[in-house]
């Protein structure tokens, strides 16, 4: 479904927080608000990634418990690996579903981080829900650090994207964000060490699946509330007409376009 619309210019300018890499909107957004769209089935292939990064966490969670201090550091590193790789391909993806009427490419160094952030905080997840027990304190205060690692992890991959506007974040929405991150963290972090500390039931794959689905769910809700808190501000109005068609081939189209110009 689209949101958004062309609003007339505004005289105000946005709020930047973090040296740029959030900006906030301060009082009426400047310039023109950008039609966007979802590609339906990238957005249900991140889906899948989620809930498959899901099934890989608690996969590696028995195996860390079932093996010797050796062996289960080796599944620790692998499992982090595997399941950052998941949550940040996840991202990724629905990032690439996020359709604009415009060109968008994405800074390699600024997409690297934020996978390097998805492996810090996998590393961390994993070695909390292998732990013997995971008092309500520490589930807590685990879940709100991982929380926040997601947060940063899709923050700075938005700031990657590389376009003719600016990504601006309601504040509202942007909290509502954080706070369902931190919550969907905690639940995620429960779900694993209940399934993943009890061998006897995460080896029984209904169980797993079907927990999986659950916290894909969770993860990939995390992503597009914090994509909604977004409204992308161009310095001159762009026709919503073009928002279905694929950025990349608007980009080919218009330097085609340019070629046949300059031979005219």
């Amino acid at each position: 479904s689209r949101r958004g619309a062309v609003h007339r210019r505004q005289e105000l300018r946005p709020k930047s927080v973090l040296n740029g890499l959030i900006q906030f909107i301060d009082g009426s957004p400047p310039g023109f608000a950008l039609s966007a769209s979802y590609d339906s089935g990238l957005v249900a292939l991140s889906y899948f990634v989620a809930s498959f990064a899901a099934y890989v966490a608690l996969d590696f969670t028995a195996r860390v418990r079932d093996s010797g201090d050796f062996m289960g550091r080796r599944w620790l590193i692998g499992g982090a690996g595997a399941m950052a790789l998941g949550i940040w391909g996840m991202h990724f993806i629905g990032m690439l579903a996020f359709r604009l009427p415009i060109p968008v490419q994405y800074d390699l160094a600024t997409t690297a981080a934020s996978l390097a952030v998805a492996v810090l905080l996998s590393g961390f997840a994993l070695s909390m829900v292998t732990r013997p027990s995971l008092p309500v304190p520490r589930l807590l205060a685990s879940g709100a650090v991982m929380g926040l690692g997601v947060v940063g992890m899709h923050y700075i991959g938005m700031a990657a994207m590389r376009m003719e506007a600016t990504m601006l974040y309601a504040p509202g929405p942007f909290a509502l964000s954080v706070v369902n991150a931190i919550a969907c963290s905690t639940i995620a972090l429960w779900l694993v060490f209940r399934l993943g500390a009890r061998t006897g039931l995460a080896r029984h794959l209904m169980h797993r699946v079907a927990a999986a689905m659950v916290m894909g769910l969770a993860i990939a809700g995390m992503h597009y509330t914090a994509l909604s808190a977004g409204v992308c501000m161009s310095p001159r109005p762009v026709g919503a007409g073009i928002a279905p068609v694929d950025p990349a081939l608007q980009f080919l189209d218009r330097k085609s376009t340019r070629l046949n110009s300059s031979h005219v």
